[in-house]
């Protein structure tokens, strides 16, 4: 019933007991915190003349801890979609289609077993060591998959064939301690919906799959524009992919905690309705790892706010961290805190604002796995002001 149904972004984050964002403090009391010098962070693109920085011949070099400095203020609550989508509609999967509202015969895959009923509240407990086909699924209020890891330590996979994702319609999903692993060349998981939660997940490819530029571990969309989405990926590993997480949506909200990325294009991958004005997407990160991905962004205009605590973003020096597929408007604007950036990255084309990237070379534990223990810093950079004896990147204790 819409009783039942969270009415608010805010809401759907408590039901959840999530932790609320960290408040964006204003530019002087971080800049009052700067100790020293840093290396060199680059923006390419233009500013107003009336900006801290002057960019000049396309590219320019920002001494200090910030690359450039934060001078907008913090998104008013009146640029945060409204609510969390409603159910989704039943007109979306045909009754005739649907087995008690949970299997579509024709979606189960040969030689894997079929999918558990699922209870009343929405749950389905996939457990063992099995492995389920793709599948489409419908609830009017919330799906959860949760995955039970048998005695040998053996988690449950979803495994995806070609045309055959795994589909959920929901106002909303959530996954969690799953496997998810799938072919190249189309989404694995498409979520229609308002709100989606991701934990305790790994999204598997192929080693080739993250340069044929065509894998995607997770699309949410929303139906009919019925008011943003809202995604957390907790202690998510993703690999062998070339995108994390695909938004078609035109306002999004994305919080991502002890998320690792290895390899691949992009972890965000942003599609707004072009004839939908108002656009905006914010994106909060606490210690993630990017770790030879080539972006951590990739957008068509549209207003956006990143905020990021203790990251690496070990992304190739001369990428472009957040890259936008259309005439960059100068609407994007980043503030770090503790994080790493490879030197020689270009944050965005066509300006923007940027505060607290430090730019600095990681030194990982390991070679980059599944395992997120090899993507922990194994030491800290040395002679670089702004960590504050913060350990960036992923925590891998919380993310096995």
């Amino acid at each position: 019933s819409k009783a039942d149904r969270p009415d608010s972004w805010r809401a759907a984050r408590e039901e959840w007991r999530t932790g609320r964002a960290r408040k964006t403090r204003h530019s002087k009391t971080f800049l009052r915190q700067m100790r020293s010098a840093a290396p060199v962070v680059h923006v390419a693109g233009r500013r107003d003349a009336g900006g801290v920085l002057r960019l000049v011949g396309g590219t320019v070099v920002a001494i200090g801890v910030a690359a450039v400095f934060w001078v907008s203020q913090q998104w008013s609550t009146s640029n945060r979609p409204p609510g969390v989508v409603a159910a989704a509609r039943a007109a979306v999967v045909p009754a005739d289609d649907v087995v008690k509202g949970t299997v579509v015969p024709e979606m189960l895959g040969i030689g894997r077993g079929a999918w558990p009923e699922r209870s009343k509240d929405g749950t389905v407990r996939l457990e063992g060591s099995d492995a389920w086909p793709g599948v489409r699924l419908e609830d009017s209020e919330r799906l959860v998959l949760v995955g039970v890891t048998n005695s040998n330590g053996s988690r449950p996979r979803i495994v995806i064939d070609a045309g055959r994702p795994l589909e959920l319609h929901a106002a909303r999903v959530e996954l969690r301690g799953l496997d998810i692993r799938g072919p190249s060349g189309q989404p694995w998981v498409i979520v229609h919906g308002g709100a989606l939660r991701v934990s305790d997940c790994r999204f598997v490819g192929d080693a080739d799959q993250q340069s044929s530029g065509t894998g995607i571990g997770v699309e949410v969309v929303d139906d009919g524009e019925q008011g943003g989405v809202y995604v957390q990926w907790q202690r998510v590993v993703v690999t062998g992919l070339s995108t994390g997480m695909r938004i078609r949506a035109s306002r999004a909200e994305v919080v991502g905690e002890d998320v690792l990325q290895v390899g691949g294009e992009t972890w965000l991958d942003w599609q707004r309705p072009q004839a939908i004005s108002g656009s905006s997407l914010g994106v909060v990160l606490r210690h993630c790892t990017l770790r030879q991905s080539r972006r951590l962004l990739k957008f068509g205009g549209g207003k956006v706010r990143i905020d990021t605590e203790a990251c690496v973003l070990a992304i190739p020096s001369g990428e472009v961290l957040c890259e936008s597929r259309v005439e960059p408007t100068g609407l994007l604007a980043i503030r770090g805190r503790a994080t790493l950036l490879t030197p020689g990255t270009v944050v965005t084309r066509g300006g923007g604002d940027v505060e607290g990237l430090v730019a600095a070379v990681p030194t990982f534990g390991g070679r980059g796995s599944v395992d997120p223990r090899d993507s922990e810093l194994s030491r800290l950079p040395a002679g670089v002001p702004g960590v504050d004896g913060i350990r960036p990147g992923i925590r891998a204790m919380s993310a096995r």
